[in-house]
């Protein structure tokens, strides 16, 4: 794979020092030196795109030949303010399932600090700013009252006021609802009620999701998680859809690899990812992974990527995204990527027609229901006049 010895030939002194760093195979290796012309700024920059800074303190002993001590001084810092957020995050989220709980509503997180201790051993070692709960979708809109009852508002779209046909349609198309809470920390929370927009990103409707879990104890109170299949499938899909522009979502697969490999039958999950059609991201991920930090790679990936050659092509585009310190994320270009995950033209036909129904026209023009469909022609000038509207306000 030599597009991985010409990424490393291009990376900056920085980002080849963090990759260094967190290389599976540099383990004992304590005494990693400081490159030439070394930028504490741009390294600091670079873990921060990356929401990595907790992160490296897993490998802080390798990089202490490469800081200078007020360097070091300075990384302590940050990492005792994001440790309290990362506290502050766990709380909330022991807070917010013991109500779950107490109104008898399944809920699993998704990633956050039940993924910290998951694979990381220790909730402060991987920043989080949110918290990702799935539901079942019968019980979506009790679960929605009972974060309005603990004072969490909507703030992106209101869907006490959609109707009938707008709640069923939001639904299709969307994965989660965005909750903040009113409290002073303003902690978020993502209500899912399916793994992506697309149930064919996945290979489990989200209620099979939520009986094959397992339980992982944190803060000393149990609670459950994804199985190890799921986890590393939903980890990869979940990086590939953002493009891996993050090497937090990485470090998770790099994490995950450390923990599990020995325990997952290889052949069975990417037989079963193939049969599927998510075979890309899985591979993408399992090869990033490896390319970068030297994770170990199961032997079937090789025989995959010949079947599906268009695997070499997302990673090559992935370590693109690495590098940059910011990239152009719109509608457009992530729905784009999102489609190039999967073959097929349903797949295809879904992402592009998720992009004509926008819950944003639905409160900008009110419709009946039984003109609804007006909306599909309508978005490119109900886009244009918000665009118009906002430049105008500016």
């Amino acid at each position: 794979m030599d597009y991985f010895k010409r990424f490393e030939s291009s990376m900056s002194n920085e980002l080849f020092l963090i990759v260094r760093a967190f290389s599976v195979n540099g383990k004992g290796d304590t005494h990693l030196s400081r490159p030439p012309g070394f930028d504490f700024q741009h390294f600091l920059q670079l873990l921060g795109k990356h929401e990595i800074l907790l992160s490296s303190f897993m490998v802080i002993d390798r990089l202490k030949g490469a800081l200078l001590p007020e360097e070091l001084q300075e990384l302590q810092r940050l990492r005792l303010l994001f440790t309290k957020q990362q506290l502050k995050l766990s709380a909330d989220l022991i807070s917010l399932i013991k109500d779950f709980d107490n109104d008898q509503l399944i809920v699993l997180p998704l990633k956050g600090p039940v993924l910290s201790q998951n694979l990381y051993g220790d909730i402060g070692l991987r920043q989080s700013v949110d918290i990702d709960l799935l539901v079942n979708t019968a019980d979506l809109k009790r679960s929605w009252h009972l974060l309005t009852r603990l004072n969490y508002t909507t703030p992106d779209f209101q869907p006490a006021h959609f109707s009938d046909k707008q709640w069923s349609v939001f639904m299709q198309v969307h994965n989660n609802l965005l909750f903040v809470s009113d409290h002073e920390s303003a902690t978020k929370v993502e209500l899912h009620w399916k793994m992506f927009e697309s149930e064919g990103l996945f290979y489990k409707y989200a209620n099979k999701v939520l009986e094959d879990t397992c339980s992982l104890e944190v803060k000393g109170m149990s609670i459950k998680t994804l199985s190890p299949e799921d986890l590393m499938i939903y980890l990869c899909v979940h990086g590939a859809k953002h493009r891996w522009a993050g090497m937090k979502w990485l470090l998770d697969i790099r994490q995950f690899l450390i923990k599990y490999y020995d325990l997952i039958d290889w052949d069975a999950v990417l037989t079963n990812c193939y049969a599927h059609k998510i075979h890309r991201p899985v591979l993408q991920g399992l090869i990033l992974s490896h390319g970068l930090f030297a994770s170990p790679l199961p032997e079937a990936v090789n025989e995959y990527v010949r079947r599906d050659p268009y695997v070499e092509k997302i990673v090559r585009i992935a370590l693109g995204h690495l590098s940059q310190l910011t990239f152009d994320d719109n509608n457009w270009s992530h729905t784009i990527n999102i489609i190039k995950l999967k073959p097929g033209w349903k797949h295809t036909k879904f992402y592009i027609n998720r992009l004509f129904y926008a819950p944003q026209d639905w409160s900008l023009l009110k419709l009946p229901d039984f003109l609804f469909f007006l909306y599909f022609p309508m978005r490119p000038f109900l886009m244009l006049y918000r665009k118009l509207s906002n430049r105008i306000m500016v």
